[in-house]
């Protein structure tokens, strides 16, 4: 009987033993993350058309969205909001989004994006429903080895593809700056200035008036921007107006220290984030 009991005793401490061994693991087990913080281009999408009564154009409005000067395409931006948390947000083809996405395993939009409520033509309704819709039940993200692009995938076949944003090989032209108490969009007869953001930091552009040069690199923080040397020629310009947009886009120029893209502008900020100028792409 003794050794009935002795034997029972081991059996049942083995077992509690692979029971605390299996909790202990669990609770020690590292959530899958991916730190997928910046800014994304949607550049391919893959749906189940037959979810959304055969709709086929997805690649097609992706395609116009490419043609359009004055459109950066729909995009997709994520900021930290924890050590595992994102605040989501961007441009789904016709409305701004916002949302929440969490790392526990396998990332999760907490509730569906809210989107703001612009009516547009119905091609790109259509492709902003798929595209939401497509959004909201992502279960896994993935970054390329570079980090240059982003998959968020989720059940099946379904997925969505992005590109990096990146500012090298962009250029831009102004269309607002602030003028000390509003940020004011430029009059369509003024030769505006330019900015083009060269391959490996070289920057250049004309200031509406004169040619500009400098250097530019990325800041430490998410989105931070460095502006260097910036030099411009010293021709007249032909009255004042010109010659005050001259002089107020250089002087904002070096109180940059970051950026923001939105559906179709660029804007540069300073460090606290006031908007100091915004440009439109020039494609």
């Amino acid at each position: 009987m003794k050794n009935r009991s002795a034997g029972l005793f081991v059996v049942c401490a083995a077992v509690c033993a692979v029971v605390l061994v299996s909790c202990s693991s669990v609770e020690t087990r590292e959530p899958l993350f991916t730190d997928i913080s910046g800014d994304w281009i949607l550049s391919a999408i893959e749906y189940d058309a037959s979810q959304y009564d055969g709709y086929d154009g997805a690649g097609e409005f992706l395609a116009s969205l490419e043609q359009d000067r004055n459109s950066l395409g729909v995009i997709f931006s994520a900021d930290r909001s924890g050590e595992q948390d994102f605040v989501v947000y961007g441009f789904a083809g016709v409305n701004s989004y916002n949302g929440f996405l969490s790392f526990a395993g396998e990332p999760l939009l907490v509730n569906p994006p809210a989107a703001t409520l612009v009516a547009g033509p119905p091609d790109a309704e259509r492709f902003e429903s798929l595209f939401l819709q497509e959004l909201y039940h992502i279960s896994r993200a993935e970054l390329s080895p570079d980090g240059s692009s982003l998959v968020l995938s989720g059940s099946g076949d379904s997925g969505m593809t992005f590109r990096r944003f990146r500012l090298a090989e962009t250029s831009w032209h102004l269309t607002a700056l602030h003028t000390g108490s509003a940020v004011v969009t430029l009059s369509s007869f003024v030769d505006v200035p330019v900015l083009t953001f060269g391959e490996g930091g070289t920057l250049s552009g004309s200031t509406g008036v004169n040619r500009l040069t400098g250097s530019w690199s990325e800041g430490d923080e998410a989105r931070g921007l460095v502006l260097q040397q910036v030099a411009a020629t010293r021709m007249a310009a032909p009255d004042a107006e010109r010659a005050a947009l001259e002089a107020d886009f250089l002087a904002l120029l070096a109180g940059t220290a970051g950026y923001r893209i939105s559906a179709s502008s660029l804007t540069l900020c300073s460090a606290d984030g006031t908007t100091l100028l915004v440009f439109s792409p020039a494609k």
